[in-house]
């Protein structure tokens, strides 16, 4: 997937950053309340059990990573996811049970190997 003959390095970096906007508990909360539905940072705060000022940073960081977008009524902001990969990105990670858990990988056998 990843290699420096085939220009992979700009992808994988553009991964670990992509991936970087998901590595705080807060902004998967967010994420997955917003997984269903445009909501506002007050619905959040009450979701989420966060300050506004913090929410407010949270998604300011998911916007610049391009995993959310907004949608402006008036004075009211939505957020919503930005693309079905995004969306897909949190359906893999729910799947995913906690830390060691889950079967262990047969490398000898694994389609990862092969591509």
């Amino acid at each position: 997937m990843y290699s420096a003959k085939n220009g992979g390095t700009a992808r994988a970096e553009m991964h670990a950053d992509l991936l970087s906007a998901f590595s705080h508990p807060a902004r998967l909360l967010i994420l997955n309340a917003i997984r269903m539905r445009e909501v506002n940072v007050g619905e959040l705060c009450e979701i989420c059990g966060l300050s506004q000022s913090a929410i407010s940073q949270h998604l300011a960081r998911l916007r610049k990573q391009g995993v959310v977008k907004t949608r402006r009524i008036h004075q009211m902001i939505f957020y919503r996811l930005a693309s079905r990969d995004v969306e897909r990105l949190l359906v893999v990670l729910g799947e995913i049970p906690g830390a060691g858990g889950g079967a262990p990988i047969d490398r000898r056998s694994s389609d990862l190997d092969r591509k």
